[in-house]
């Protein structure tokens, strides 16, 4: 009975890291490119420390909720219905931006394997892992358990090539625009919003408090490694002036083999954005299918969880967009970081406040004052995107 829930827990990990581990992280570094590798590396770790404990507090709620009551649910019962579509709100138009951003690249790549139209190929990508969405959370495990490892590998072989020839006055440089040290952030709260599969995981965990915590330590901690190593070796390679000038990843990909010389790189970027694009794409799956149930729980087939009506709704919309109106998920894109903000920083906090106030316990460190903070910096990562349009604070690329 230890091995299998520890084999569980491990499944877990997989999902949350796989889910976070986008394939948006390849370019990431053209986003930070005028802050520097040190200002990019703390903001990193900063945003991972808020992100951790924002997801032990959904955990803490859940000691006293069962995994089948959602996030809107919980909204809902702590404030009322305001809150409840507010909540709503924010988790559908973050999910459906990036399912509609994964159908298109899914179709895409399928495309070029294939050397089938874009239609026919992303809605055989959609089709295939909507699929193994609709069979449940075991089955999105299973096929995790074959691709994470891949993709972890395929990321050691890229760092094995680059690593080696980084230049450390690079990752000494200082920022460009100090400035930036407030504007990333918001894309790295969006790198690390995981949350939405915690109602996922805590039902594939039995709600067991330990192992939740476990899954999600370990499942934060891989991307947040991984980030700060591809970090230094895009910043290590390539010198500030040169990579502000970069503006797509195909253009990275061709600039970083021109520098180290070794035609494998592009392919394995290529490799790993797949790889990255189908973890994701069945974890943030996987949590829409539950989102949607809770949200509208009249749609849902009774004793059928992940029934077609639940299904047809995750993958129709998406697909739609991604192939009538490309250009309305980049819009999604553009405010995924507001959303994420409302529902995995604000909303656990406020949920917390509400079960203390109600005589729950609650065991995380720090009191009120902890609370006010990141409430706080929410309310501050909510206006970066507008202070930025407005000129206060330099935009950052892409």
């Amino acid at each position: 009975m230890a091995a299998q829930a520890q084999g569980k827990t491990w499944g877990a990990v997989m999902l949350i890291a796989g889910t976070t581990l986008g394939a948006g992280m390849l370019a990431m570094p053209l986003a930070t490119a005028r802050a520097g590798f040190w200002l990019t590396s703390l903001g990193l770790l900063a945003v991972w420390a808020l992100s951790y404990f924002t997801a032990l507090m959904f955990l803490e709620i859940y000691r006293y909720h069962t995994p089948e009551e959602g996030f809107s649910t919980l909204a809902g019962q702590a404030y009322g219905k305001l809150a409840r579509l507010i909540v709503t709100l924010a988790i559908l138009l973050y999910m459906y931006g990036l399912m509609a951003a994964y159908a298109s690249q899914g179709g895409t790549l399928v495309s070029r394997l294939l050397g089938l139209g874009y239609v026919p190929s992303a809605l055989l990508y959609t089709a295939l892992f909507g699929w193994v969405i609709k069979r449940g959370v075991r089955s999105v495990d299973q096929v995790n358990r074959g691709l994470f490892p891949v993709q972890l590998l395929v990321f050691a072989g890229l760092l094995a090539l680059m690593l080696p020839r980084i230049a450390p006055a690079n990752l000494t440089a200082p920022p460009q625009e100090l400035g930036l040290a407030l504007s990333i952030l918001p894309v790295f709260v969006t790198a690390y919003s995981f949350h939405v599969v915690l109602p996922s995981i805590a039902e594939y965990l039995d709600n067991d408090p330990t192992e939740l915590r476990r899954a999600v330590l370990w499942g934060t901690a891989i991307p947040l490694v991984a980030y700060l190593l591809w970090q230094m070796a895009i910043h290590g390679l390539i010198p500030q002036d040169q990579l502000s000038k970069v503006t797509s990843l195909e253009q990275l990909s061709a600039l970083v083999t021109q520098l180290t010389g070794n035609r494998f790189l592009g392919t394995g970027m290529d490799l790993f954005s797949g790889l990255s694009l189908t973890t994701s794409f069945l974890g943030i799956g996987l949590s829409l299918t539950d989102s949607l149930r809770d949200s509208f729980p009249g749609i849902s087939l009774t004793g059928d969880r992940r029934g077609w009506p639940i299904i047809l709704l995750t993958l129709v919309p998406p697909i739609l967009v991604a192939l009538l109106a490309p250009k309305a998920f980049v819009v999604l894109l553009a405010y995924s970081g507001l959303m994420a903000v409302i529902y995995s920083i604000l909303l656990p906090v406020l949920l917390v406040r509400r079960a203390r106030s109600q005589g729950q316990e609650i065991r995380l460190p720090g009191g009120q004052g902890v609370l006010w903070a990141i409430l706080l910096i929410g309310a501050v990562l909510l206006l970066v995107p507008f202070l930025s349009q407005l000129g206060l604070l330099p935009q950052v690329a892409g």
